[in-house]
């Protein structure tokens, strides 16, 4: 598993730049999703391994990089903006020695500050009024909020400058209405 992911970790990045105008790999929904979830589940399982190379995982840090970078600049709105949004504070979160891992979590806290306020009600409610999109946003919020909580738990939080913002409460309560919202539905 670790070679098949080495080989299509080096093939993916090598051949999908970031300023490529093809949008079957750079969408932001996707990049997004990418960085948030899949790519930090699979390669922190595999990175281990002696059949993941460290050519592979150069490969993989510079585009970790570069989403974050795209994400920055590319932002969409509604649901998409969460799903792109936690994948950028995953960047930095996870990814603490980059010069501007803070700069990322730091954009991804206030633009998720903002589109909770926005997009939920405060009944709990997801703006779009559709179960499927209320899980999608909930999701991302959540996710976002628990690794952020998680990280600044950990020594890792050393990482960080002293003067990094943290979750509101009207987001944390925001995000305990949303989860009772869905269990009354």
């Amino acid at each position: 598993y670790a070679k098949d992911l080495d080989d299509q970790v080096r093939t993916w990045v090598a051949g999908h730049p970031a300023d490529t105008e093809d949008l079957s790999a750079w969408r932001s929904l996707e990049a997004g999703i990418r960085v948030g979830s899949s790519w930090p589940a699979a390669l922190g399982a595999m990175k281990a391994s002696r059949s993941f190379t460290d050519q592979a995982w150069l490969l993989f840090l510079r585009s970790i990089r570069e989403h974050a970078e795209y994400l920055i600049a590319n932002k969409r709105s509604n649901n998409w903006l969460l799903k792109e949004t936690n994948g950028l504070i995953t960047c930095g979160l996870y990814f603490p020695e980059f010069r501007d891992a803070a700069k990322w979590v730091r954009i991804g806290i206030e633009r998720l500050e903002n589109e909770v306020r926005a997009q939920v009600h405060p009944d709990g409610a997801h703006i779009e009024y559709s179960t499927g999109y209320h899980f999608f946003s909930n999701e991302s919020l959540s996710l976002s909020l628990d690794r952020f909580d998680r990280v600044m738990a950990t020594p890792y939080r050393e990482s960080f400058p002293e003067d990094m913002p943290a979750f509101s409460d009207t987001y944390r309560e925001r995000m305990e209405l949303m989860w009772e919202h869905a269990m009354y539905m």
